[in-house]
Order: structure tokens, then sequence, then C-alpha cells
């Protein structure tokens, strides 16, 4: 059972200071005409300041869902980036993209705005984003007084007698907006494949968690609820886990903005949103990910809490046997818009330690029994772990 999935991010290791950049471009089609095509830094019209410059850089399309496409009521996706690596996150390598390298070099943050845009068409040939009518509105109540605006449609690129592929596809684009004093809220009326039409805030983050697929917790109360948690072992000592509070499926900032969100099922095939009940042996899978415009950093995927609800509280049923403490390395990993972590439990004794990266130092006692759980990871960031709940079946 791997402990890491591939949509992990980027490690960004204290000790070391040293990042890297990945991100979320996944089954890549292409990148437009390969050069990353632009509006020829035609200029804009602005504020009364004067004009602006603006210039479109084709990333290609994806076949990937991203998480703002959860949301039936959003065709698109647009944030505002103030620096390089905000800006590169829909890419998993700017090496591979033809061009882009050069683009962002020659782009001077203290005097651009970079703009991330998405949205998504019909088949394989809506492969570009065509952006117009960029401009600085002041009636717009953005948080440095004013608001970007642009409009932006998907755009079919196919010769008349090409084929496109069957499949939904989601192009996306950086905007290079220069001239004047820039704000750092946009909004883009965006019109998709479908030539449906919608409005697009980037205020609006990348997705309401309410919008997400998958569950958070049982809405009923559990039907077996044990006095305590007794180990017969009198060396067993149990794992650390904070036993308070917890955020139930997100973690918000000091204003109220999602910033990371967790849900059981919902991605993969066969998972049924709602579905929170398991038997023994079941297979279990949580996902966290990003629901931010901006990079968020959490702690390793080992650092969670697997515990049972009691008559005491909330009981972590993993522990040690012995002296040999579990030390967790201190690192920082960074996490793009839209990704995150996955864990995969079985729901034996011998599935759930086989996820943990000392499972062999480990015991889970006493065994599993019917029950409430809840998997809390006490690494996401905030004053409590972000937390979800499942029932455990005789």
């Amino acid at each position: 059972m791997e402990r890491f999935s591939r949509r992990d991010a980027i490690v960004a290791t204290a000790a070391v200071g040293t990042s890297a950049v990945a991100g979320c471009l996944g089954n890549q089609l292409g990148n437009g005409d390969g050069n990353g095509s632009s509006d020829d830094g035609e200029s804009q019209p602005g504020d009364a300041s004067g004009s602006l410059a603006a210039e479109t850089f084709q990333l290609g399309p994806s076949l990937e869902r991203p998480l703002w496409a959860t949301d039936e009521d959003r065709n698109g996706f647009v944030s505002v980036a103030e620096a390089e690596r905000e800006a590169l996150w829909p890419v998993d390598d700017p090496e591979e993209v033809d061009g882009l390298e050069e683009w962002i070099t020659d782009t001077d943050f203290e005097e651009s705005r970079v703009l991330v845009v998405q949205t998504v068409g019909p088949n394989t040939c809506y492969a570009e984003i065509e952006v117009e009518d960029v401009a600085v509105s002041t009636e717009e109540n953005g948080e440095d007084g004013g608001t970007i605006t642009a409009t932006a449609r998907a755009v079919d690129v196919s010769d008349p007698n090409e084929a496109c592929g069957e499949a939904i596809t989601y192009p996306s684009a950086l905007v290079r907006v220069t001239g004047g004093e820039l704000p750092t809220a946009a909004t883009f009326t965006i019109t998709d494949g479908w030539d449906e039409t919608s409005e697009v805030d980037s205020s609006s983050g990348l997705v309401d968690p309410d919008h997400l697929p998958g569950s958070v917790r049982p809405a009923e109360e559990p039907t077996s609820v044990p006095d305590a948690l007794e180990c017969e072992n009198p060396e067993f000592e149990r794992l650390w886990s904070d036993r308070g509070d917890v955020a139930w499926g997100a973690v918000r900032d000091d204003d109220g903005t999602p910033l990371v969100a967790m849900r059981i099922g919902g991605f993969g095939p066969g998972d049924e949103a709602g579905t929170l009940e398991f038997e023994r042996g079941d297979e279990i899978d949580i996902w966290m990910r990003n629901v931010s415009t901006a990079y968020v950093t959490t702690g390793n995927a080992s650092k969670y809490a697997l515990e049972r609800l009691t008559d005491e509280g909330w009981i972590e049923i993993r522990g040690t046997i012995g002296d040999e403490p579990i030390d967790y390395t201190d690192e920082g990993i960074l996490h793009p818009p839209g990704e995150g972590f996955e864990w995969s439990l079985e729901l034996t004794e011998e599935g759930i330690l086989a996820d943990h990266f000392r499972g062999e130092d480990l015991e889970i006692c006493p065994d599993l029994a019917p029950g409430r759980y809840r998997f809390a990871y006490w690494g996401a960031p905030g004053d409590d772990p972000l937390a979800v709940a499942f029932d455990l079946l005789e």
C-alpha cells in the first residue's frame, strides 16, 4: 500500500531551504501552436491612469477534470498571480512547455499581473482560450479598489476536416497584464465550448467545498460507543492525538476563505458519495485537496490520527510497545491549487498499519471493533486538525 500518491505535492524541507514546482495540468494533449500563442501584446483599454498591455500564453488542454469543474454552476476559473510560482502551478514541468520559461522570465511582477484562466470544451479540439477586452474597472470591489476585467472564450483550433477526440477537455492559458497600478482581483466573463457564458470571480477560490464529491461524516449518531479503549498489554503506549476540536471537512483562513478540504470517497471508480458505512476488510479512500487559488503548506502525509469515539472522547487506536519513539520529520509540503494527499486504508489491523511509515513498529490495541472512527490530519494549516469520520459495521 503506497503511503504517498502521484498527486502528492512538492516537498520543501526547511532544513535545506529548497523547493520545486509541480502542477496539475495532467494528461496534457498539447501546447497550442507549440510556442505559446500570444495576443501580440496589443494594448487593451484601461482606466484613467493609462492603457494596458495584455499578452496570452496558451498552456494547452488537459483531460483531467479540475476541482472547479465539480461545481455545476461554473464553466471556468481565474486567479491572479503576483509571483512566478503562483503563475506556474497549472504546469507539471515548465521546461516541457515550449517558450514558457522565456515568457515567464520576461515578466516583471512588480509591473505586471499574470492571470491563470481555465475553461472547458466538448472535445479535444478546444485547445486554447481567446482573451479580449482586458481592462481595470474601479467600479468592481477588488481588494485594491479595482478589478481586472476581461472576456475569455474556449477556442476550437481544428482544421475543417480534422477529427476531434470525443472527450471533455479543459484548456488553460496565462494572461500577462502590464500597465499602471494593477489590482489583485479579477472578474472574467467566460464562454465555454458549448457557448455558455458566466461571470467568474477570482475571489471565489478554486471551488466551494460544498460542491466537492465525497462525504465528511455520518449525519446520524453512532449506535455503538464503548466506555473506553483498554489494552491488556501494560507496555502499550498510544500514539499522540489532539483528541479535541477538529475542522470537519475543510480548513479556512481568518477571513473564512477555504484553504484545504478533505473527503471520504467520491473520485475513484465505484465511489459512492454519502457511503460512510464500511465492513471489516473494506478499503476506505480519503483525499485532501488545496481548494484555494494559492499554494498551501502542510506537514507530511503521515501526520494523522485514527481515532475511535468512546464515552471518554476520541481515542487513537494505534500505539507502540517498547521504548522506540515515533518521530515525525519537520518538513513543509507545498500543494498547488487542486493538489494534495490521498490515503487508502484497508480496514484490518494489518491494512491500517501498512499505511504508516513506521507500521512495523505499531500495534492496534484492542483490535478493531464496530463503532465510529475519525481520521484527523494534524499537519493541516490552522489550529485544529482536518477530519472526516466513518462507521465500521458489525
